[in-house]
């Protein structure tokens, strides 16, 4: 029987639609999804001449890739059923449901001003197009924030560039100008304790600041100064590592470390 029901001699395409959208109803109200979208599929491939059959398959079939979250084919179907057969509501509420999903609000409000067109009493596209309209609102602020952000971000680094030119620092070109480059990656420290802590403008504007190990040959010890400003002497930076007031390491108990005691080569 179940030969029969799928013979292509006995059966022509419209009724091996028919019978492959039934198979796939069954397995969705099993909760199947993958063989209900194989079903509705096979139901496709038979190229029926029913539009009305078609857009019920590819409407099926989003119903199916929606509970797969599958939300991009789903979307796709749906759009094909409601070209298919104009004001199928089923489809198009489908296609709004996936534009949410897929974060696509305006394509959302869109479908949802074309369902309230056909019916201004649908409540559930009421308030979909108004959560839709927020975070469309939502998202345009978040998207000024971030290009707001990024030119800031340029500017500095443009201004950082500048700096580091005029005191004779050039940066690395990429060697391949199609690969991702980023051109201060030579003066980011890779040491834990500074990581985060590239050189930068100082607040004021008027200098560079940059991160600075301080080492101890003789003790064979280090410190990491996050945030060296160039404008500083190294006999201030000194007083912060080694003055009175500062707690000393162990291995300076004894104090022998002093901001007069160390001398800095040049």
């Amino acid at each position: 029987m179940q030969q029969l029901k799928y013979d292509t001699e006995l059966n022509g395409p419209e009724d091996l639609a028919e019978q492959y959208k039934e198979d796939g109803n069954n397995n969705f109200k099993l909760k199947k999804y993958r063989w209900a979208v194989a079903s509705y599929t096979e139901g496709l491939r038979q190229k029926c001449k029913s539009l009305e059959l078609n857009a019920q398959l590819y409407c099926n079939r989003a119903a199916a890739h929606f509970r797969l979250k599958n939300y991009g084919s789903a979307l796709a179907d749906s759009t094909i059923a409601s070209k298919l057969k104009p004001n199928y509501t089923k489809a198009m509420t489908k296609a709004a449901l996936c534009c949410w999903e897929l974060e696509r609000y305006q394509e959302c409000i869109d479908w949802c001003k074309q369902l309230l067109e056909l019916d201004a009493a649908n409540a559930e596209m009421t308030m979909l197009k108004d959560k839709a309209e927020k975070a469309l609102k939502l998202a345009e602020r978040n998207r000024r924030k971030t290009e707001l952000k990024e030119r800031l971000a340029a500017r500095q680094e443009a201004a950082l560039r500048n700096a580091l030119v005029e005191r004779g620092i050039e940066l690395p070109k990429p060697k391949d100008e199609e690969l991702e480059y980023n051109p201060f990656e030579p003066l980011t420290p890779t040491h834990p304790a500074l990581q985060g802590h590239r050189v930068h403008q100082s607040p004021s504007g008027d200098g560079l600041v940059w991160p600075a190990i301080f080492l101890y040959p003789e003790v064979m010890e280090s410190d990491f100064v996050q945030s060296f400003d160039e404008c500083s002497t190294f006999g201030e930076q000194l007083e912060l590592l080694f003055g009175d007031t500062v707690d000393q390491p162990e291995w300076n108990a004894s104090s022998r470390y002093t901001p007069n005691s160390v001398s800095v080569p040049h």
